[in-house]
């Protein structure tokens, strides 16, 4: 069956095969963790432990649904009335067109971060970034309390926020993402910082298919497409979490990696090691290896 069909298809549907099996192992994985959680009793030892085991089964099932029917799908064989290509070729890569689908993200992120969660972090990943971010802003990296405050310290202080010393406070993560939100906080910009980094990314990501792919414009702009219509890239846009900013450092290195010109090599370690200071190493691991 796929002897019969462009090589170009052929590559395309193997890629999209081998996508739907990792997505199924993935599931399967999440589905011995949650087996794990219920047989050792782990929610007694974080609340994550618990949300993870009561939340995600609805979804690891819709996801394993989609799997499957996409390996189904791909065993049917399809005729191929025209050439590779020529079915997509409405969707032109061009300068405009990247420029118009970032500025989109831009407008429905920087929208959403007030009308939907309406400027409020949630929870204490998010609180203790903003509270870092506002620190940096001040141009200092510790924040120390009137004396008359350090009796209640402790009590005062915020999940994830360190007592480095007697009455003063520092971030307990990395601090690249508070250090992104300090520079946005510093200029009044502060609920920009997320959507700016999503529209970035998008940006990046065009620069990165149109580089592995520079006879196929119209991947670049489906990619795009697809970032821009993630409802899970727009909703964690929204909010002062730091994996918009893992997104970006990713991106941005692949970019780099992807690039044939020496000063590219020479930069993509130290992007790396920004990726890993964003707010905790463990997103970005796997850019050590290489070089390892």
């Amino acid at each position: 069956m796929v002897g019969d069909l462009p090589q170009a298809v052929a590559e395309s549907r193997r890629a999209v095969g081998l996508a739907a099996i990792l997505v199924l192992l993935l599931v399967g994985a999440a589905a011995a963790s949650i087996r794990l959680i219920e047989r050792h009793g782990l929610w007694r030892n974080s609340i994550f432990y618990e949300q993870f085991a009561v939340i995600e089964p609805s979804g690891l099932a819709i996801l394993a649904t989609f799997a499957i029917a996409v390996l189904v799908l791909l065993r049917r064989p399809r005729p191929v009335p025209e050439p590779v290509g020529s079915a997509l070729d409405w969707l032109n890569d061009t300068t405009r067109t990247r420029i118009l689908i970032a500025l989109a993200v831009l407008i429905v992120t920087a929208i959403g971060t007030h009308v939907v969660f309406h400027n409020y972090a949630f929870v204490d990943d998010e609180y203790s970034g903003w509270f870092q971010g506002v620190i940096y802003s001040r141009g200092v990296r510790t924040a120390t309390l009137p004396a008359e405050w350090c009796r209640w310290i402790a009590s005062l202080t915020p999940t994830s926020i360190a007592i480095v010393k007697p009455c003063t406070w520092q971030l307990g993560y990395l601090p690249i993402h508070a250090l992104i939100r300090g520079a946005f906080l510093a200029i009044r910009m502060d609920t920009f910082a997320e959507p700016v980094l999503a529209a970035l990314s998008v940006i990046l990501l065009a620069l990165v298919t149109r580089r592995v792919w520079p006879d196929r414009p119209d991947r670049t702009v489906l990619s795009m497409f697809f970032l821009a219509g993630s409802t899970q890239f727009l909703v964690m846009s929204m909010t002062a979490f730091a994996m918009t900013a893992h997104l970006f450092f990713s991106l941005l290195w692949l970019w780099l990696y992807v690039r044939p010109e020496r000063w590219a090599l020479l930069l993509l370690p130290w992007i790396g090691v920004l990726a890993l200071g964003v707010h905790s190493p463990i997103p970005h691991v796997l850019f050590v290896t290489p070089f390892v």
